[in-house]
């Protein structure tokens, strides 16, 4: 039981939460409608440099006040969270050295990419919905003026766009563009069965306002933006560069890793993968003698692919169940929510990456989604199917986010909170993992395995040899496909992600190694105590946070352990 004082601190930081989680909400409103949080669905976000200071500002002066509450005073689960928040603070104000809002423009985010997803958020439960989307399609074209302006203030500054990056957002800008109205992603609305409502003002919003708006962004970008875009695709091109990059590596690893360090442990850790690649080979009785001739003997079988987008789905679905039956025996806690397969939307799956998750919404008004993507399916290898689906849906991703989402005595800002080197590296590990549990179903899906981690790898030494070395797009695309069984376009797609956005790609093995580290020395201290239920449990109890927090709340069990 907890005396005056201690209470009066935890309660203190539960108010400044409720700060956070009101600042983030009003701050993303689309966001806030995904999560079920309706107050804001007549607006779309400030995408201003003003409103990103201003909102690094606010963000500062409720982790002042964290920073008043004595840590030892908290629970150890709260002095976690305080330290989330001063984080939290340090790292918003540092990214805003990259100014990412004057020159990022890519094929992975932007309006194109964001405004198919409005009405999928946007659910439509009575006809004040509908009047709220109108109103919220209405705000668009202010936005994309704020976009024109943010580019502008870019070029005058000398921050300008990667040129192949800008060139896959116009491509899908013009393909919006080309899209009859009845076909339009914005008029793809998610309407409750049964529901009779009036939908023609958001259709006139869309052909009046909308469209026009979009048109006018699009040539903009095209005659004004796409002339003096840039040829060099790293940070360094750029004045803010080395700031942003040591923000971005802060960001989503933490810890105080630097360049090249990185590039050498990718380095290392893509050998580790080639040994076990080549085990396979040898299982399999290839006469492959180098692991790019094991890649070859896989990548150059017509059967490595898959004949229809049907299938695609099928095996997906049929992975997902086998998991989803394995995994009680390494988990005492399971999520309730329900995933589903689905099937990525023509629009962006030329852009879009294989495959990739996305979480249920709070209120779980719909399952979460493992999206899997079929354009060009005969270029999609069956091999690695079973580690993308273990990585982005169960035991991986899944499990993880919706075991935070569903921790009723968390707070809902730590629960979105996190790292991407924590929510990455359990989504990497839990492909090994599987292999643990005798989820591959043959040596050449294993093969798969053993494929993403050389991926997951090759991601440290291209990531780095872009924004630090300054490699060019031809140079890391050659190391991914020399090093990795990826088809050329999906290789091409993931060098134009790490280009667009730095040290993301870098989590995901730094992640890994410290979740595999931490259960190495939990084995080494409990012996034949230790149980691996237990272990995961209590690693994913805490939601996503820092690598740095995350060694302290495994060592703190331990320690209790003993």
């Amino acid at each position: 039981m907890p005396n005056p004082e201690q209470a009066q601190a935890e309660q203190r930081l539960a108010a400044l939460l409720d700060q956070l989680w009101e600042l983030d909400a009003s701050r993303w409103p689309l966001e806030a409608t995904y999560q079920g949080d309706r107050r804001f669905d007549r607006t779309l976000a400030d995408p201003s440099s003003e409103a990103a200071d201003a909102y690094a500002t606010q963000v500062e002066a409720i982790a002042e006040q964290a920073q008043e509450i004595a840590p030892e005073l908290l629970a150890d689960a709260s002095q976690d969270t305080r330290a989330m928040v001063l984080l939290a603070a340090k790292n918003t104000r540092a990214m805003r050295a990259c100014k990412v809002e004057l020159w990022s423009i890519d094929g992975l985010s932007g309006p194109q990419v964001d405004y198919p997803m409005i009405p999928i958020f946007h659910t439509i439960r009575s006809q004040e919905d509908v009047v709220t989307l109108e109103a919220r399609y209405a705000t668009i074209p202010h936005q994309l003026e704020q976009l024109k302006a943010n580019a502008e203030s870019g070029l005058e500054m000398g921050l300008t766009p990667v040129r192949v990056n800008l060139e896959r957002a116009l491509k899908q800008l013009d393909a919006m563009l080309v899209t009859p109205l009845d076909k339009d992603p914005l008029l793809a609305l998610s309407i409750d069965a049964g529901l009779t409502v009036d939908v023609s003002a958001v259709r006139q919003a869309v052909e009046t306002e909308v469209r026009p708006a979009l048109a006018s962004y699009r040539d903009f970008l095209r005659d004004v933006v796409l002339p003096v875009a840039r040829e060099e695709v790293g940070l360094g091109a750029l004045s803010v560069g080395v700031a942003c990059y040591r923000a971005q590596l802060d960001y989503h690893i933490g810890a105080s890793y630097s360049p090249e360090v990185l590039h050498q442990v990718g380095l290392d850790e893509l050998r580790s993968a080639q040994v076990g690649m080549m085990e396979v080979a040898e299982e399999l009785g290839l006469a492959a003698q180098t692991p790019r001739e094991v890649i070859d003997a896989f990548r150059d079988d017509p059967s490595s692919y898959a004949p229809d987008a049907e299938t695609l789905l099928e095996l997906n679905a049929e992975t997902l169940r086998r998991a989803e039956a394995a995994v009680p025996r390494v988990f005492g806690h399971l999520p309730r929510t329900p995933i589903r397969v689905h099937e990525m939307e023509s629009h962006r799956s030329q852009d879009a990456p294989a495959a990739y998750y996305y979480e249920a919404p709070d209120d779980l008004s719909r399952p979460a989604y493992y999206y899997v993507n079929t354009y060009l399916p005969e270029t999609r290898p069956l091999y690695d199917l079973e580690a993308l689906a273990f990585h982005e849906a169960v035991p991986g991703h899944h499990l993880q986010i919706a075991l935070a989402k569903e921790a009723g005595d968390v707070h809902p800002w730590r629960r979105k909170a996190g790292q991407t080197a924590f929510v990455e590296g359990w989504a990497l590990y839990s492909e090994l993992l599987a292999d643990e549990l005798g989820l591959y179903t043959s040596p050449t899906t294993r093969f798969g395995m053993y494929n993403f981690q050389a991926w997951r790898a090759a991601r440290l030494v291209i990531d780095t040899g872009i924004h630090h070395y300054g490699w060019t797009r031809a140079e890391a695309l050659e190391f991914l496909l020399a090093n990795t069984s990826l088809p050329e376009h999906e290789a091409a797609n993931e060098v134009d992600r790490y280009i667009a956005w730095p040290g993301q790609a870098l989590a995901y093995m730094v992640g890994r190694r410290e979740i595999q580290s931490l259960r190495q020395e939990a084995e080494l201290v409990l012996g034949d105590q230790f149980n691996l239920s237990e272990f995961h449990d209590r690693l994913l109890a805490g939601g996503a946070m820092p690598l740095t927090l995350l060694r302290e709340n495994m060592e703190r069990w331990l320690k209790s352990k003993q």
